[in-house]
């Protein structure tokens, strides 16, 4: 292929464009347009019969060029001098982790069916969380567990994003597409399966451990070593019964929502997925769920700030496995695991302060963040500027 003085593109390649089948044009026609999605597609290199693939998605783009071209080191195309170009790894990939639907839909149907899953996912938790509303509960302190009825409200809580979810697809797929569509596949074979899974449940249990050293330095957390160690057996149980409420809630935010977000760039978007989850947390730590004992304008702000952390954590390890299931298995090992090992350790007679010591303190964050940001700065680092390449 050639490039004119202008810049423009000789010899038009025929492409898919959402919306527009089989449609001929110049690569710069495509180029000027910034909001442009285009679909995965297949095109054929002129000095070069072999079929390659040329782009996945791009959204908000100055110019077009083969993703593949990055990583296999030749370009297909010449493109304009000093062209911006903004290509995101993760988005390369993304048809292989059931999100091929998702990316090729309009935008404006994409942004719809997002607002919609939001809008009724806050409602439901509200609703089923009335009625503890109702009855007056309240969480004092740390040493106050949960009443039988604010157990079953956060149990059915952890239900609504995937019932949400699956109520939308089903609207466009059928049951046997499930899976598929809400990342619930994954191609690794059993074993590889099984250590992703054990190793992503272990993740938020060592950025905890590292939290509880940081607090005992400071004299907020008294470690002890129990002589007792039957209580782990039961921690375990406890996390094989509760895989399909922590599958409840991650089918909805990273098999559904997680998609439609990362049309906002895959950095962005997870870090905007992490407040829309810490928010709708709300009607629980209103009533003291995370942080008992500290007011809201204390409890909300932390509550949005390490949900945007530990969200992070828990997009990065789907993006990278590709499947909900690990994402799953990082859930539940900061909820059954890191939460429970937290006072499990901690010296007889003291109750540490969910917001000084353990997963959710603030002597974790700076771990926590830090293997956030490293997330967001892999999920990003597709972002770059080029200048004129040959074909």
């Amino acid at each position: 292929m050639t490039r004119s003085a202008t810049g423009r593109i000789r010899n038009p390649i025929p492409i898919s464009k959402v919306g527009v089948a089989n449609r001929t044009t110049t690569r710069a026609g495509i180029a000027n347009r910034p909001t442009a999605v285009v679909r995965a597609h297949w095109a054929t290199d002129r000095r070069n019969t072999a079929h390659r693939p040329l782009i996945s998605r791009r959204e908000n783009i100055h110019s077009i060029v083969p993703a593949d071209a990055f990583r296999r080191g030749g370009a297909c195309y010449t493109i304009a001098p000093a062209a911006r170009v903004t290509a995101r790894p993760s988005c390369a990939h993304l048809p292989s982790l059931g999100m091929k639907t998702v990316l090729a839909a309009n935008p404006r149907r994409s942004a719809r069916e997002l607002c919609t899953f939001l809008l009724l996912s806050y409602a439901g938790a509200w609703i089923v969380a009335s009625p503890m509303w109702l009855t007056g509960f309240h969480r004092d302190s740390a040493a106050q567990g949960p009443s039988p009825l604010a157990a079953s409200c956060m149990l059915a809580m952890m239900l609504v994003p995937a019932t949400v979810a699956i109520a939308l697809t089903l609207r466009e797929h059928r049951w046997p597409e499930l899976p598929g569509v809400l990342g619930l596949r994954s191609s690794a074979s059993w074993p590889l399966a099984i250590v992703r899974f054990a190793s992503a449940a272990m993740v938020f249990v060592s950025i905890t451990a590292v939290g509880l050293v940081v607090a005992s330095g400071f004299g907020r957390y008294h470690p002890h070593l129990p002589a007792d160690w039957t209580p782990i057996a039961g921690m375990l149980a406890s996390a094989l019964v509760s895989v399909p409420l922590y599958l409840g809630e991650e089918v909805g935010w990273q098999g559904y929502m997680l998609p439609r977000m990362l049309r906002f760039g895959a950095a962005r978007g997870v870090t905007l997925g992490g407040i829309v989850w810490g928010l709708w947390h709300l009607p629980m730590t209103a009533l003291g769920g995370s942080y008992p004992g500290h007011s809201l304008l204390v409890a909300v702000p932390a509550a949005v700030i390490c949900a945007v952390g530990v969200g992070a954590v828990i997009a990065w390890i789907r993006l990278w496995s590709g499947s909900v299931w690990p994402a799953v298995a990082a859930h539940l090992g900061f909820n059954e695991f890191a939460l429970p090992l937290t006072k499990f350790l901690a010296a007889p007679g003291s109750t540490p302060d969910p917001l000084i010591a353990g997963p959710l303190g603030v002597t974790t964050w700076p771990a926590l963040l830090v293997v956030a940001g490293a997330a967001l700065l892999h999920l990003h680092g597709g972002r770059r500027t080029t200048g004129t390449t040959r074909s």
